[in-house]
Order: C-alpha cells, then sequence, then structure tokens
C-alpha cells in the first residue's frame, strides 16, 4: 500500500461529507483514520531502528559511502511523525524508499478528519466523528473503542445539537443524559438529535460495543482481522519487520488516560 492512497482517500471522503453528498462518506473517514491513517504513522524511533536492525540480521542491507544528499544523523529520530512510503495491512514496512509525498498528503488529511470532527454554525452543534477533540464551543471525549462512550462538554450556547452514529452501533440501545438527567431524543438519518443546550452541560452517550472477526483479502494476501467498533485491535498473520495493529490496550475494556 502507499501512504498517499490512504491520505488522498481520507481528504475525498471529508470533502464529499462536507459537500452533503451524504453521512455514510463519515462513516468511511473513520474506519480510515482509525485504521491505516494513524498506522501509517511512524510515532517513535524504536519503529526505524526495528526495520534497520532486521534489514541487517536478513543481510538485506549493507554499508555504502554518504553521499552528499544523503542523512544518516539521528535518522530515526528525525522520521518521527512522517508516514510510509510502502507498507503492507500488518507492516510497517514495504520498501526502502523514502520519499515525503505521502508525508505531506496524509499531514494533511489528518488535520481534514480532526478539523471536521465538530461544526458549530448558526448555534447548532454538529458531531460528526466520534473522535476526540477540543474546541471552542466544545469538547468530545471519545471513549471508542475501549467501551462505547461518548461525552460532549458543550462550552457555546446550542439551540440544537446533532450527533453522527456509526453504522455499526445498535440504534435501539443507545442511551443519553444531559448533565445525567434523561435526554429526549430524536433522529435525522443517522444523526441523533438533542433539543437546546446550555453552556457548562455534558452530553453522556452510551451503546453497546463488541468484538467481530472478518476475513480480509487484499492483492492476494489473506487476513484475518478482529474489529472493536471500527478499530482494527488484531490483524494476523503479523508483519515480518513491524507488525501493526498490535492494540491488545483497547480489548481489556478499560479506558487509558494522560494529563494534558
Amino acid at each position: 500500500m502507499e501512504g498517499c492512497s490512504i491520505g488522498d482517500m481520507t481528504a475525498i471522503a471529508v470533502k464529499m461529507a462536507q459537500l452533503g453528498l451524504g453521512d455514510e462518506y463519515w462513516e468511511d473517514v473513520d474506519r480510515y483514520v482509525r485504521n491505516c491513517l494513524i498506522e501509517d504513522q511512524r510515532t517513535r524511533p524504536d519503529q526505524l531502528k526495528t526495520l534497520c536492525r532486521k534489514l541487517e540480521e536478513s543481510g538485506q542491507a549493507k554499508e555504502v559511502p554518504v553521499e552528499y544528499t544523503h542523512l544518516t544523523d539521528r535518522f530515526a529520530e528525525r522520521m518521527v511523525g512522517s508516514w510510509s512510503l510502502h507498507f503492507l495491512p500488518n507492516d510497517l514496512f514495504g520498501s526502502t524508499y523514502f520519499v515525503t509525498c505521502c508525508t505531506g498528503n496524509c499531514s494533511r488529511a489528518l488535520y481534514y478528519a480532526w478539523n471536521s470532527i465538530l461544526d458549530y454554525t448558526d448555534g447548532v452543534l454538529k458531531v460528526n466523528l466520534l473522535l476526540n477533540r477540543a474546541s471552542p464551543w466544545a469538547d468530545v471525549d471519545s471513549y471508542i473503542p475501549y467501551i462505547g462512550r461518548v461525552d460532549i462538554k458543550v462550552k457555546k450556547p446550542c439551540k440544537s445539537v446533532k450527533i453522527r452514529m456509526n453504522n455499526w452501533i445498535e440504534k435501539e440501545k443507545i442511551s443519553c443524559t444531559v448533565n445525567s438527567k434523561g435526554a429526549n431524543l430524536s433522529w435525522d438519518g443517522n444523526y441523533l438529535v438533542i433539543g437546546k443546550v446550555k453552556p457548562g452541560r455534558t452530553i453522556t452517550i452510551a451503546f453497546p460495543i463488541h468484538e467481530r472477526t472478518e476475513q480480509l483479502e487484499s492483492f492476494g494476501y489473506q487476513y484475518i482481522a478482529v474489529f472493536k467498533g471500527n478499530d482494527c485491535v488484531d490483524l494476523s498473520p503479523e508483519g515480518r519487520y513491524y507488525p501493526l495493529f498490535q492494540r491488545d490496550q483497547y480489548r481489556y475494556n478499560q479506558p487509558r488516560f494522560i494529563k494534558v
């Protein structure tokens, strides 16, 4: 796979949804972002160090003179934040070719997704993606995929709040409270509609979340994937160099926290 392809299809899906061509594109964005877009990003120096070590052990790496256009100083650390050009669904490594186009496309796509998590227009708060986001209008605290829960802390007056529920969420099993009190709900397509909400109130939505197993095939490669919601939490067989989707922490139903 190529990082640019993941970035491009994420950006296109965001634009299609924003143009009003169907809220199903938000489902695509949610799946892309939670899986390949963030898994393809190099977030720690040890990822590249592990790749290089395994390439050396397998005899695929050799020493050559450093050319004036090459960089070797603290290479692994400098690559943190970049995206892989070539990778497999289960492996961060696909080839030794590094290029900057994927980092440009994927970082832009990640911004598009983050920016479109919610929208506040004419007093209407619209939450399109159940992902974490702080904003001047509301803060979205998502516990997915640990547990099925999302808290929305309203910070501006809202004459209406609309929250898109993912396709895997069972609508009839959703519970919703505003400041721990039951809320009157209605639906606008896949959007859960809550009436007027004042600043300082917290909307809490809860629903069941389960694991499911799917058999996938990509260009002749076959995989067994375990999904929890839209998140792939395990993928087998594992990759040879740096396996992706090593996400056991999501399977214990216990959210982890960090102070920010």
